[in-house]
This record gives structure tokens, sequence and C-alpha cells, in this order.
């Protein structure tokens, strides 16, 4: 039976005798979504893909089709015996037209391959899956205003003060994410506008898309 892109990744990751977070660390990929990628709860993404090749030297094809690890060590002249993850350089950014799309996958994405450095110096994103994401009128408010940029980083697991972009049933939510005590979790963006949950009920009722990492506000001179 054909294997999945998410059994090979797993298959390499051992490989290299890492677990999901180291694994992810050394490639820019966070525990969160190496784990969804290996369960196929989310598809290994053109980002990823790209990532795991400079690190790896495993390209497309073997996730793409039914070629098996060692055919793939054979193939990017690779030996198994001698496994080593190369430090990064290089990212692919996604970029989408609003906050909908993002939030929906309404359409295909964009993709800019750029220097690690660039994204760093530009919107504090150094290396992980990052989104720049239009904003459109003022369904980012009051974070972000028309035309604005965010740069969202593609990871599932906020810290206390984080801004994400959330869903809860089928709306689309840019909050900020609170741990108010042990067992309670608040989602804000105003005085009079929050939700509250236990953190057994935010993990089954809201699904985080991303972190806001940073903005970058456009005005036309």
């Amino acid at each position: 039976m054909k294997k999945t892109a998410g059994e090979k990744l797993r298959d390499l990751r051992n490989a290299f005798g890492l677990s999901q977070a180291q694994f992810g660390d050394r490639i820019g990929i966070t525990k969160g979504s190496i784990a969804s990628y290996e369960n196929n709860i989310n598809p290994l993404n053109k980002s990823a893909k790209y990532k795991i090749l400079q690190a790896t030297g495993i390209g497309d094809e073997y996730f793409d089709t039914d070629m098996q690890l060692l055919e793939a060590f054979r193939k990017y002249n690779i030996d198994p015996a001698n496994l080593k993850l190369k430090s990064l350089t290089d990212t692919i950014i996604a970029f989408r037209n609003s906050v909908k799309d993002f939030a929906n996958n309404t359409q295909t994405p964009k993709f800019l391959n750029t220097k690690i450095e660039y994204l760093k110096f530009i919107a504090e994103c150094e290396n992980a899956e990052c989104v720049f994401i239009k904003v459109v009128g003022k369904e980012a408010q009051p974070l972000a205003n028309n035309g604005d940029i965010l740069i969202v980083s593609q990871d599932e697991n906020p810290e206390n003060t984080n801004w994400i972009i959330a869903k809860i049933g089928d709306d689309t939510l840019i909050k900020q994410y609170l741990l108010t005590s042990n067992d309670e979790i608040s989602l804000k963006s105003s005085s009079d506008d929050s939700y509250k949950f236990s953190k057994a009920e935010f993990e089954k009722e809201v699904k985080v898309l991303g972190i806001i990492k940073s903005k970058i506000s456009i005005e036309i001179l």
C-alpha cells in the first residue's frame, strides 16, 4: 500500500533519530505542525517540503510518488549511514489576499523564495512557516487596518499575550490569547469583547490558524 506524505515524513524523521520537536526545531517547523503532517491532519505544503529539501536533501518526488526512503537516499546521493541535517538559509513565504482567504483557503496562495535573514529583518519572523496576509476592510481591527500586512507564523500553539488568527465554528477571529488562570483562557481584542474558555473547552472549540508575529503598515505617500 502506498504511504501518505505524512507517513513518509515520519519515516524520514525517524531515520535521523529525532523527535518531532527536535526535527521541527532544526528545520523551522513547529512540533505541532510536524505532528499534523505525520498524522495526515494537514497536507504537507510547499513551504514545508522546501524546508525539508534544504535540511535533508530529500526532494518533492519522495513525498509525491510511491518512492521509498531507501530509493530516495539513492536518488539524492545521500548516505543513510551518515545522515546530517544542513543549516537553512532560504525559506518560502506564502501570500494571501485577505484574512478570510487565509482562514478559508479560498484561493491558491502565491509563493516567494527569499533569504531567512531578509525575512527576519523586515518581519521579525525567522525560521518558521510564514504567511504575509493583506488586510481587507475592517477584518483585522482593532489590530490592523485596511491595506496593512500581517506576518503570520503557521503555529497552532500560542503563548500568553500572542495575537492569533483562530476559528470558532464558521467565525474567523483575530484576538489576543491570554492565560487568565491555571485553567482559563481568554481571547480578547477590547475591554468589552472577549471569549473565555477552560483549557479543555479551548482545545475542543477553537482552531488556532496562526500566530501574528508582526505588522507592516502601508501608507501611500
